[in-house]
């Protein structure tokens, strides 16, 4: 696809080791990425249910907290692309990274 839709499966990559170096491995969880008209909205699927973890920007790649399961809160948090150094030292399952700016 492209690099901002790339940088988010890596992110889901991420986020899965994160769960899985908390012992907390199984074969039901997993993250992934549902394209919408301007976001990216990468989605962590549980055995029994499905939430928003966060929404990228299509054209900025920008991250955005989820402010429901349709669309994102107001502020960009990091941004994929420039600052993925410090998304992938940082990002963890529950996604407490997202409260750092």
């Amino acid at each position: 696809m492209d690099a901002i839709h790339d940088s988010c499966l890596k992110l889901c990559d991420v986020l899965l080791k994160s769960y899985n170096s908390r012992g907390f491995c199984n074969n039901y969880t997993s993250w992934s990425v549902e394209v919408l008209r301007k976001y990216y909205k990468i989605i962590h699927n549980s055995e029994h249910q499905r939430s928003v973890h966060a929404f990228v920007d299509k054209k900025t790649g920008d991250i955005y907290k989820p402010a429901g399961w349709r669309g994102p809160a107001k502020i960009a948090r990091f941004n994929i692309l420039t600052e993925w150094n410090i998304l992938e030292s940082n990002a963890d399952w529950a996604g407490s990274y997202l409260y750092l700016k």
